[in-house]
């Protein structure tokens, strides 16, 4: 089943915050943004449509202003994604140019891809942006929609915005391999699920909050956009962020991540 992932043509990455950062809030890891660039910047070359939703806002704007934590105030994070938000832009503008590539900044919510209007707007500037020949980097507008401050990472975000722009596949790539059987963190026998057809309660049981303290996600939030994914018949793989060449060895069907699909 995994050949079907060498005919895909639109491609939505996720990046998290702990996947694009150094932890323990020490800022943006460009290292880490640079390798990111030069893979969808690969891909790209190739004629493959990539949007990019990236976190990392909050945890940047902690790094700017020098705290040694993520404050617990939702004012106060909403004042950090705006100084963050900045940041990450500008890192993800200067490591794409490299490449001779011009990014397009959105910032969306959950509540925009069930508006009907605001959905529209949203399909065609994105479409725009693609055929433009730009890169797409969207993220939450964490600065002024509080709801998925609190609840949720941009792993529900990016399941909507492949559904908006019609992508055949959903690449989220996270701390952790794929999906196991028992939390790897915690068993070192842990075996990863590489191909999962249906979300069975059993798999829903495996799923836990985030463990790192960057991000507000964690595997049940990505298991949300799994079962969203194979609702709206798109693929999606869940794979490490820094894994050596992640991105093209998944689009190249090689057996990397956890690949959900009917």
């Amino acid at each position: 089943m995994r050949q079907l992932l060498k005919e895909v043509r639109r491609i939505v990455v996720k990046v998290g915050s702990s996947s694009i950062t150094r932890g323990h809030f020490k800022g943006i890891d460009l290292q880490q943004i640079r390798e990111l660039a030069l893979q969808i910047s690969e891909l790209h070359d190739k004629g493959l449509e990539v949007l990019l939703v990236s976190s990392g806002a909050i945890a940047s704007g902690v790094d700017a202003l020098h705290l040694d934590r993520r404050p617990e105030l939702i004012p106060d994070i909403q004042a950090l994604a705006a100084v963050g938000q900045a940041r990450l832009i500008h890192s993800y503008h200067s490591c794409f140019e490299q490449h001779g590539k011009s990014v397009a900044q959105f910032l969306l919510s959950t509540p925009d891809a069930d508006n009907p209007d605001s959905r529209q707007h949203a399909k065609d500037a994105l479409l725009s942006s693609v055929r433009l020949g730009l890169i797409p980097v969207i993220n939450q507008n964490d600065a002024v929609n509080v709801d998925e401050i609190k609840f949720g990472d941009n792993d529900m975000l990016s399941a909507h915005v492949a559904d908006i722009v019609d992508a055949d596949l959903l690449i989220i790539l996270s701390d952790v391999d794929g999906f196991f059987d028992a939390n790897p963190h915690v068993n070192p026998d842990a075996k990863i699920l590489l191909e999962i057809k249906e979300i069975t309660p059993q798999i829903e049981s495996l799923a836990s909050g985030s463990s790192s303290g960057l991000g507000s996600g964690g595997m049940r939030t990505k298991l949300n956009a799994a079962k969203f994914a194979l609702d709206h018949d798109f693929y999606m793989v869940l794979a490490n962020a820094r894994m050596p060449r992640v991105i093209p060895r998944i689009v190249d069907a090689q057996p990397v991540g956890s690949f959900f699909h009917r």
